[in-house]
């Protein structure tokens, strides 16, 4: 025969398996479905001395992107840069180029971002019409040879030196727009 004491046993520890299983039930239930666990912003793959170089329609050099680390990042398709080194190609009307600090590719790979301290020069066949800007920030579109900032910026030319915040700047057209507090010191040559 099972004794009193056993019997008790085993209704306490089904008593207690049943509010276990009844405590789990709710928490789930309570809790609704659990979303998936958000994307980690972690590199998926990287190289040192990146090179990335594009042609345009008739097969010249458009533009040359080189970094001297990259770091591809799959949950949003961009890309981080290390020392970019990006130069825009007109053909023989010379050559833009931009160094910075650091730099980011876009989702779309046709938008890219130097960021640090920026510097652009424009080489050029005239040693006059040669240029040199300074930004911490720069929005290249190399696809379209457009670059532009809201950043404060420095312009040295052999003319003399300007100051603005914000610039656009049309490669292609070789058209430079400069959008507020333009303010400059130049010296006139007389002939």
């Amino acid at each position: 025969m099972i004794s009193r004491h056993t019997v008790i046993a085993v209704l306490l520890l089904a008593a207690a398996g049943l509010s276990w299983w009844l405590m789990r039930s709710v928490e789930v239930t309570a809790s609704g479905p659990q979303p998936p666990p958000a994307a980690r912003h972690v590199s998926d793959y990287s190289m040192d001395d990146f090179t990335l170089s594009a042609m345009d329609d008739q097969g010249n050099l458009h533009y040359r992107l080189h970094a001297r680390h990259m770091s591809h990042y799959l949950d949003d398709d961009t890309a981080s840069l290390r020392r970019p080194d990006m130069t825009l190609y007109r053909g023989v009307q010379g050559t833009w180029n931009a160094v910075s600090d650091r730099g980011w590719i876009g989702p779309d790979q046709k938008h890219v971002v130097l960021s640090g301290d920026v510097l652009v020069w424009r080489d050029t066949p005239r040693q006059d019409d040669g240029l040199e800007l300074e930004t911490d920030v720069l929005h290249v579109t190399p696809d379209r040879q457009y670059a532009e900032t809201a950043r404060p910026v420095t312009i040295v030319q052999p003319a003399g030196i300007t100051h603005a915040v914000g610039m656009r700047v049309s490669v292609e057209q070789g058209r430079m727009q400069l959008l507020s507090a333009v303010r400059g010191r130049y010296t006139l040559k007389s002939h």
